[in-house]
């Protein structure tokens, strides 16, 4: 009898270390803390350590997993510059990393720290103070910005201005409204009229003018009596003020400018270089612009000059030496001589990225290069962009990703899978279950948890059980805190 009870017992202990079909499955994921976490919540890990609710009250965990804040915060943002900004009863400060409060919870709104300052607010005043908390600019403006170059905007009694960080007015607090340094010129408006100033507050640009625009490569777009035009930062009018609409600045070189209801292109010395004979001007790209005239489009150079005929019924832009072209239902793609390089025998059409455009064709989806040969045959419902060399592709409701050449590296088995990845993996779904794949459509981490977190800084959340967990990158567990698979 004693015989055959022990021999039922090694039977026992045998079976109890034999691995279980889940426990298989988890050899490949190497864990920093297997999921024993009651979280609520989880955010990605930043600066070393992550956010993670519990009961309704944050705190910090290390990469680690060990509690470096406790929670007692009602919300918590991410550290940045060493230090995050955190809410208990209904007052902000700032702790370290270590957990100290370093700004005292009094403030009623707060920033985080930027170049080592940060806006705080009390009552209905803002201010600037520094890591240790102290006042850089005192809390008696209505609004602040963050600082420029040592520079900050402000506003007090309904009034503008710009302070140093000594609390100097550098720019008089005597302007209806600031809206934003621009090549070291500062937009103000007066009176509903608008100029610029420089960092000493000298008027450079007359405030005169109803609407401006941002400098850009030295030239703003400003509106006088109803009519737009350009002007340097002299405040010298080199594009004069006639126009009855000027869309975006100068791109190229060139800008569009509208009179009389049609468009033209004008350069930067006010030349119109191509006549305000046009109904619409579409995108300027890699020195053509689109125009369209009594319902077709085509494209013009700098010069005015016609390059692809106005025969379309709409055109794209071009990308990588080709645009996209319609006539009738059909999409195709020109080169810059007006060539027909792909045939205009798709149903919908992506630009070209990486010598590549994504076509669609009696319902499905495929890929062509710039020869117009298909390279990834009409199998697809949809496909994405490539990034670095692969696509995401759906078919039948599946998800999986293709090379350039059509082959399939990630089959298409997924409920969901991530656009693109990331640190060289990509969240997967399958039957409610996540994890991850890698660019060879290897399951590196199984898909068995409820829910996952992007990898950042090397490690990722993962929840099995309603338990929180963390796992390590498997393609870059070096230097990582691993302790345990």
């Amino acid at each position: 009898m004693k015989r055959l009870l022990s021999v039922i017992l090694i039977i026992l202990l045998s079976l109890s270390v034999l691995p279980t079909a889940g426990a298989k499955n988890e050899v490949s994921v190497t864990y920093v803390i297997k999921p024993s976490f009651d979280f609520g919540d989880v955010r990605d890990f930043h600066e070393g350590f992550a956010a993670v609710e519990k009961g309704g009250k944050w705190g910090f965990v290390d990469k680690r997993g060990k509690v470096i804040v406790p929670f007692i915060y009602d919300e918590v943002w991410d550290f940045h510059e060493g230090l995050a900004k955190v809410k208990k009863e209904n007052k902000w400060g700032f702790i370290d990393k270590t957990g100290k409060v370093v700004v005292p919870l009094t403030f009623d709104d707060v920033f985080s720290f930027f170049e080592g300052l940060a806006r705080v607010k009390k009552g209905n005043k803002w201010g600037i103070i520094d890591k240790t908390g102290n006042e850089i600019v005192p809390l008696i403006y209505d609004d602040v910005s963050d600082f420029y170059e040592g520079l900050v905007a402000v506003k007090k009694s309904g009034k503008c201005g710009v302070i140093d960080k000594a609390g100097k007015e550098v720019v008089p607090i005597v302007y209806d409204e600031i809206r934003f340094f621009s090549e070291d010129l500062l937009a103000v408006n007066k009176g509903g009229k608008w100029g610029f100033v420089d960092k000493t507050g000298k008027v450079i640009v007359p405030i005169v003018y109803d609407e401006i625009d941002y400098f850009l490569e030295g030239i703003a777009k400003v509106k006088k009596k109803g009519k737009w035009g350009f002007i340097d930062k002299t405040g010298k009018v080199v594009v004069p003020i006639i126009y009855d609409e000027i869309e975006y600045n100068f791109l190229e070189g060139i800008a569009k400018v509208k009179k009389g209801g049609k468009w033209g292109l004008v350069d930067k010395t006010g030349k119109e270089v191509v006549p305000l004979i046009y109904d619409e001007i579409g995108f300027i790209s890699e020195g053509l612009a689109a125009v369209a005239k009594e319902g077709k489009w085509g494209f013009v150079d700098k010069t005015g000059k016609v390059v692809v005929p106005l025969t379309y019924d709409l055109v794209g832009s071009f990308c990588e030496g080709l645009a996209d072209v319609k006539k009738g239902r059909k999409w195709g793609f020109v080169d810059k001589t007006g060539k027909i390089v792909v045939p205009i025998i798709y149903e919908a059409v992506a630009g070209f990225s990486n010598k590549l455009a994504v076509v669609k064709k009696d319902g499905r989806y495929g890929v062509v290069d710039k020869t117009g040969k298909v390279v990834v045959p009409f199998l697809y419902d949809w496909i994405g962009d490539f990034y670095e060399g692969l696509a995401l592709a759906n078919k039948d409701g599946k998800k999986g990703y293709i090379n350039k050449e059509g082959k399939v590296v990630v089959p298409l088995i997924y409920d969901w899978l991530a656009s693109c990845f990331k640190d060289g993996l990509a969240i997967a779904n399958r039957g409610g279950k996540w994890g991850f794949v890698d660019k060879t459509g290897k399951e590196v981490v199984p898909l068995i948890y409820e829910s996952v977190r992007e990898f950042s800084e090397g490690l990722a959340w993962v929840k099995k059980n309603g338990k929180w967990g963390i796992i390590a990158n498997p393609l870059k567990t070096k230097n990582l805190p691993v302790k345990s698979k």
